[in-house]
């Protein structure tokens, strides 16, 4: 299930969450529209990963998208780590580099390579519809990514190892 977020100088009520992607990526990503004012990006993230549960045995993902650093005394990078490791939660973040502000990709990208989540960034012209196209390629991607992954389980509870040092075992995959 994926929902959303917006924040500026608050983060915003969660979204419904959508297990179709698709309904997601059409319903509110294209409505979105920037704000200039300080931010609140890594309580949003937080307030994300709270609405997650934790060992949920359903995928979850917090999709950030953001064009500027955290301007605010908010949440840490290792406040929201924990929480996202508590709960199996993957972070995926959007970094948009336009004309007024610059993201932080590195802390973005620690955050995503943290909880096994993968980032995006568009640096690219900037112009609008530049960043349009640009943000439509990223978007795609991030949609490839959410409908792609595979959850393998593998149970070796009481399986002791074979005469060649080999332990037989189940595998029971879910996509």
């Amino acid at each position: 299930s994926v929902a959303l977020i917006t924040f500026a100088q608050v983060a915003s009520d969660i979204s419904q969450f959508y297990n179709d992607k698709n309904a997601l990526y059409n319903d509110l990503l294209f409505s979105l529209s920037a704000q200039d004012s300080p931010n609140h990006l890594n309580d949003a993230i937080l307030a994300g990963l709270e609405a997650t549960q934790p060992n949920s045995p359903n995928r979850q993902v917090v999709l950030v998208i953001t064009d500027s650093t955290p301007q605010v005394e908010q949440a840490t990078p290792e406040e929201i780590i924990t929480r996202a490791q508590a709960s199996h939660t993957q972070i995926i973040p959007i970094a948009l580099h336009n004309l007024s502000d610059t993201p932080d990709d590195e802390a973005l990208f620690a955050l995503a390579n943290a909880t096994r989540g993968f980032g995006f960034a568009y640096d690219g012209d900037k112009r609008a519809e530049a960043i349009e196209a640009g943000l439509a390629n990223i978007f795609g991607r991030v949609l490839n990514v959410l409908n792609s992954e595979i959850v393998i389980s593998v149970d070796l509870t009481g399986q002791t190892p074979d005469e060649t040092g080999f332990i037989p075992f189940d595998i029971t995959v879910e996509p």
